[in-house]
């Protein structure tokens, strides 16, 4: 039987999303040392931001069902 071709694109997601994951739990348990930066190379240091701009904090105070409602009316708005 010929193997699908989406297959080994669903295996490189898969083993995409675990890597992202993997290093996401390191750098989070590496936190106090990352927040202060790593030197790897003469002008690139591994330190560790975490973003509360806009994109994640511009509705922060908002319920994630109301999120889900307004994005479901909008999408409905715009069918």
């Amino acid at each position: 039987m010929k193997e699908s071709v989406l297959r080994p694109g669903a295996r490189a997601a898969l083993l995409a999303f675990l890597f992202d994951q993997a290093t996401k739990a390191l750098a989070i348990t590496a936190a106090p040392l990352l927040s202060e930066g790593i030197d790897v190379l003469p002008g690139f240091s591994l330190v560790l931001v975490r973003n509360t701009g806009i994109s994640f904090g511009m509705f922060g105070a908002v319920p994630w069902w109301l999120l889900a409602l307004g994005g479901t009316g909008i999408s409905a708005g715009l069918g």
